[in-house]
């Protein structure tokens, strides 16, 4: 995971977060509205939720946000749970997160308009199969939206997934806006990030 405040005096509004739980691991990623303090204290709520209630479903875990972030300002948030012996990846998102899978071929994972902590309509939910070596990559919209990701299916399991993400977001931060990007790696035994 790699991350930039838009100013360096101030708290990036936008986060990720990821735990390994049993029932898969999880990654989120969250961007609190706007930028600055008050856009991190929204995504620090959300991560803090997840934290809390790491084992819930994805729509009861939204269900929550919703609640947590309330008093706050909103955030766009996503979140994936990785499924190693399934070799599935399950994801949801509300607001303008942007997610693939890289691998042979780039899937897309869209999220449902919105904001939690405002909204009250829950985020479509997605299974996708997932292979070994394959790159789950969440970003928030301080990222070019493309990011021009060609480059990590070739970047193969010897670059760090840390490596990649610090790459991603010096190539594609907008330099607008807060910005976040998390790698995650699909090794069948367990998530790389």
């Amino acid at each position: 995971m790699a991350r930039v405040s838009l100013s360096p005096s101030e708290p990036c509004g936008d986060n990720a977060g990821f735990w390994e739980t049993p029932r898969g691991d999880l990654v989120v990623v969250a961007d609190g509205l706007g930028h600055g303090h008050d856009a991190a204290v929204a995504a620090n709520a959300a991560l803090a939720h997840v934290e809390a209630h790491a084992t819930d479903d994805l729509a009861e875990l939204f269900q929550g946000m919703g609640t947590a972030l309330a008093p706050t300002r909103g955030a766009a948030v996503a979140v994936a749970r990785v499924d190693e012996a399934a070799g599935t990846v399950t994801y949801a998102a509300l607001g303008n997160i942007r997610a693939a899978i890289f691998g042979w071929q780039t899937r897309r994972l869209d999220g449902r308009a919105g904001i939690v902590g405002v909204s009250h309509s829950p985020p479509d939910t997605l299974t996708l199969p997932i292979r070994p070596g394959e790159h789950l990559v969440l970003w928030t919209d301080g990222l070019d939206e493309g990011l021009g990701l060609p480059v990590l299916p070739r970047a193969g399991g010897g670059v760090p997934v840390s490596t990649l993400a610090e790459s991603l977001l010096a190539e594609h931060a907008k330099g607008s806006d807060d910005a976040c990007v998390l790698v995650a790696r699909f090794t069948m035994t367990r998530t790389d990030r």
